[in-house]
């Protein structure tokens, strides 16, 4: 169920689950659009109009992310996250060469979740966003399976 909270009996204490979509889009996704905007604006020479057009947000909000007016949490924990500058840097790379020649609709947030979950970041992430695992319901999204 989006955006609602399930609860789960676990020994004598209830833990509070929220599926993956929801602490993604709420916790991981800001901090990776500012870390994403600054890779393909520094490492692609990109402007920010472009990358606003990429990432789906506003040209000013690139601008604040990488002037540090508009502070993201979460967004150092992930910096210092090797494996999760690795998938920033390819889905960068990737957004770079294809996803706005195609001008194709590309929903940036599932292909950063995919990319997370396939490399096994997504643990480090959800762990540097002070979420447990145990908390998180996984869906199951196209070939991965669910937990992965």
């Amino acid at each position: 169920m989006y955006g609602a909270l399930r609860n789960a009996r676990k020994g004598s204490k209830t833990v509070s689950k929220h599926s993956l979509c929801e602490v993604f889009i709420k916790r991981i996704l800001p901090a990776l659009r500012a870390l994403l905007a600054k890779e393909l604006i520094e490492g692609y020479g990109l402007t920010q109009l472009e990358v606003s057009r990429i990432l789906g947000v506003s040209q000013p909000l690139i601008n604040y992310y990488l002037t540090g007016r508009r502070k993201v949490p979460y967004a150092n924990a992930l910096s210092r996250c090797p494996k999760v500058v690795s998938v920033v840097k390819s889905v960068a790379r990737t957004l770079a060469t294809e996803g706005i020649k195609g001008g194709e609709d590309i929903n940036v947030a599932c292909l950063l979740c995919t990319a997370l979950r396939a490399s096994d970041a997504l643990g480090k992430a959800l762990e540097a966003c002070g979420v447990r695992e145990g908390e998180v319901i996984y869906p199951t999204c196209g070939e991965l399976s669910a937990g992965s």
